[in-house]
C-alpha cells in the first residue's frame, strides 16, 4: 500500500514482524543475541538487554573498542541506552528462547477488550436461561390450551350426542301420539251427513 508521496507504507503484519525482529537483536552490533555462547542475551542492571560480549566490551573499551577516553573504564562506562554507570559485575547473563516487547497500552487495551468480552458472554448466558425459563413457561401455557381444547371438544360431542337422542326420542314420542288418535272411517262420514237428525231445519 503506497501513500501520496509513493512512499510504500509496511503492512501491519510486516511492522510486527520488524518490532519482533528489533525486540530480539543487541542494541550495540543489531545482530540477534543466542540463547548459549559468547552473544548470549545479558542484561544490566538498569534492565536494558544486550549480547553478553558486546556489553562486555562496551564497559571495558567504550563504543570505539579501543579503550576510554581520559580515564578508566569505571569512571566512564555506561549504558548505551540510558547512560546509567554500569561495570562489567552489573552484568547478569538470561535465560529465554525470545524476547517480545509488548505495547503497554495496546496491552491495556486488549485486556478492557477482553474484560468486556467476559461481561458480554455473562449478559448472554443470563440472557439465555431467562429465555430458557420463557420456553418452558410458553410451553406449558400451551400444553395446558391443548388440554382444554382436548376436554371442550369432548363436551362439544357429548352434547352433539345428547341432541341427537332427544331428537330421536321426541321423534318417536310425537309418532306414538299420532298413532293414538281415533280416526273417522270414509263410511262413518257419509253416514252422519244422510243422517236426519243431522240435518238442519231452517226457521219458517
Amino acid at each position: 500500500m503506497s501513500t501520496d508521496s509513493g512512499a510504500a507504507t509496511p503492512k501491519l503484519d510486516e511492522a510486527d514482524d520488524i518490532e519482533a525482529e528489533e525486540s530480539n537483536t543487541c542494541l550495540i552490533c543489531y545482530e540477534r543475541w543466542t540463547h548459549r555462547g559468547n552473544h548470549q542475551l545479558a542484561s544490566l542492571k538498569c534492565g536494558h538487554l544486550f549480547g553478553h560480549s558486546c556489553i562486555k566490551r562496551w564497559i571495558l573499551r567504550g563504543p570505539s573498542g579501543r579503550g576510554w577516553q581520559g580515564g578508566h573504564s569505571k569512571d566512564k562506562a555506561a549504558c548505551p541506552v540510558c547512560k546509567q554507570r554500569a561495570a562489567v559485575k552489573d552484568i547478569r547473563k538470561l535465560v529465554a528462547t525470545a524476547i517480545t516487547a509488548v505495547d503497554g497500552e495496546k496491552l491495556e487495551n486488549a485486556l478492557a477488550d477482553n474484560r468486556q468480552l467476559q461481561d458480554k458472554c455473562l449478559q448472554l448466558k443470563s440472557d439465555v436461561s431467562h429465555f430458557q425459563l420463557e420456553y418452558h413457561r410458553m410451553s406449558n401455557e400451551v400444553q395446558k390450551l391443548r388440554n382444554e381444547l382436548d376436554v371442550a371438544e369432548k363436551q362439544k360431542q357429548w352434547i352433539l350426542l345428547k341432541n341427537e337422542n332427544l331428537e330421536k326420542r321426541l321423534a318417536e314420542t310425537l309418532a306414538s301420539k299420532s298413532a293414538g288418535e281415533p280416526k273417522l272411517s270414509l263410511l262413518q262420514t257419509v253416514s252422519m251427513e244422510e243422517s236426519p237428525s243431522a240435518k238442519v231445519e231452517k226457521p219458517a
